[in-house]
């Protein structure tokens, strides 16, 4: 497991915590993580030691029920809804109801949150 892969990742999250990145790219730090994943329809499925995690990917088709805009023929993931997915694969914490709206602070929220958790228990 290639834990820089996961500071990399918490560090763009620290960053810019609304960031949409593709698909592939969190297929990729996966990989290095020793993540088995794949796409399902509009979810990527994460699957480690047994459990299973899955992170929404946003289309132009579902883009409103994320309350997000993605361009025409493109596709991308939340940040913290990777980040949630790992917290789930590699932590028995329950991931708590955000104490905002969908996006803005609740972006900011999950990010650190899922951060600290995943610092504690991984780095």
């Amino acid at each position: 497991m290639h834990l820089e892969a996961l500071e990399k990742v918490l560090g763009i999250a620290g960053r810019n915590p609304r960031v949409l990145l593709s698909p592939s790219y969190f297929m990729k730090i996966s990989a290095r993580l020793d993540i088995d994943s794949h796409i399902e329809g509009d979810r990527i499925v994460l699957r480690y030691n047994g459990r299973e995690a899955q992170a929404a990917v946003i289309t132009p088709e579902n883009c409103e029920k994320y309350k997000c805009r993605v361009q025409e023929g493109k596709n991308g993931t939340m940040i913290y809804e990777y980040i949630n997915a790992l917290v789930t694969l590699f932590t028995d914490e329950e991931v708590p109801p955000s104490p905002h709206d969908k996006l803005g602070p609740t972006a900011e929220f999950y990010c650190s949150w899922g951060a600290e958790i995943l610092r504690k228990k991984l780095l």
